[in-house]
């Protein structure tokens, strides 16, 4: 198998869409960890956690970090700020992807400049992406709000995408992505 190196990245249509899902499947088992985690914290919340690198430290108590599994529970939350951040960083992500790497492959594929190739879908990741890093992860009326496709966020609305919303922003992703490249066959 070919060793894909960061500068080439995914060559064809299923290799880009694989590196979509990738980062969709991240985001989703961040937002799935807190219903894992829960099962099994739910009993034992004062209990310590310690973070151990390397077995021959566990018996010299020399943690690398102690807590208790409830706080570990709540960093795994739904509403957590960690969860949410992992998740809307990937969706800049995969934005930044597609604009500086998948964008310009669809447009050789298609025989077009990059430019030529336009998405409302990837737009509305676009405006998505500038209100997490720009607007404090706050839809905005100039970005979030003019979403075509992704409307899910109003104005002022907390950009926090759920379950279900990030399965279906994967399967947008690759219809999108099907739908570019059907326009020359």
């Amino acid at each position: 198998m070919d060793k894909q190196t960061p500068q080439n990245g995914p060559s064809t249509i299923n290799e880009i869409k694989d590196s979509f899902h990738t980062l969709l499947t991240v985001a989703y088992f961040a937002n799935m960890a807190y219903d894992f985690a829960g099962k099994y914290f739910i009993q034992i919340r004062k209990r310590p956690f310690a973070f151990v690198s390397g077995s021959e430290n566990l018996n010299k108590n020399k943690w690398d970090a102690v807590t208790t599994q409830q706080v570990v529970k709540e960093i795994l939350s739904h509403n957590s700020r960690h969860v949410w951040l992992i998740k809307n960083l990937i969706i800049a992500q995969i934005f930044e992807l597609w604009e500086t790497s998948i964008r310009n492959k669809v447009a050789g594929l298609l025989g077009k400049k990059q430019k030529e190739v336009e998405s409302d879908l990837f737009g509305d990741l676009g405006n998505l992406r500038n209100d997490i890093l720009h607007n404090k992860h706050k839809a905005s009326k100039e970005h979030s709000s003019k979403n075509k496709v992704i409307n899910w966020f109003k104005e002022n609305d907390e950009i926090n995408f759920d379950t279900a919303q990030l399965n279906g922003l994967d399967k947008l992703i690759s219809g999108e992505l099907d739908k570019l490249l059907e326009i020359t066959t």
